[in-house]
């Protein structure tokens, strides 16, 4: 794993790292995890992309890491994020638990200007395809289908 504190926002850390996050190396996983946020970092970023598995236990560090940066007023945020990985998150119900952001320059702007940039949005309800206005990051229902829908602060929209 490699982590480094962003110049720009020193209170921020972002992490790569490579390979299952599972069972067998959970343990280095989570003393690194341990040893970069330390007392001042309250955002992490976690570059996903080389992640090739995740088991429960894994998904459980990261909502472990989740609630610790929450307490701390901060944010965790997931980039890089895998199809099967993403699609693992959305059946068990957990995406809309996490920040997502398509790259670190997204995390990094998100965590600079919360929102900023890309709210109010304009789309179309992936369910019915209605045009809908969406003020902020967040959940809401559609006002066509009532469908839920996540406006994640990257500006992506899911349903649920």
């Amino acid at each position: 794993m490699s982590a480094h504190v962003t110049a720009e926002l020193p209170e921020c850390a972002v992490a790569r790292f490579s390979g299952p996050l599972a069972e067998g190396s959970l343990q280095e996983v989570a003393q690194s995890f341990a040893d970069i946020l330390g007392e001042r970092i309250r955002n992490l970023v976690i570059d996903c992309v080389a992640i090739d598995d995740l088991s429960p236990e894994g998904i459980g560090l990261l909502l472990t890491l989740r609630a610790t940066l929450r307490k701390r007023g901060g944010e965790l945020i997931l980039t890089g994020l895998r199809p099967r990985l993403e699609r693992l998150l959305t059946s068990l119900d957990l995406m809309q638990l996490f920040t997502t952001a398509a790259d670190e320059q997204a995390a990094l702007q998100f965590l600079r200007n919360p929102g900023k940039g890309m709210f109010p949005l304009a789309a179309n309800c992936p369910a019915c395809s209605a045009q809908i206005e969406i003020g902020s990051p967040g959940r809401g229902r559609c006002a066509s289908c009532q469908a839920v829908i996540t406006a994640l602060p990257d500006g992506s929209i899911i349903l649920g």
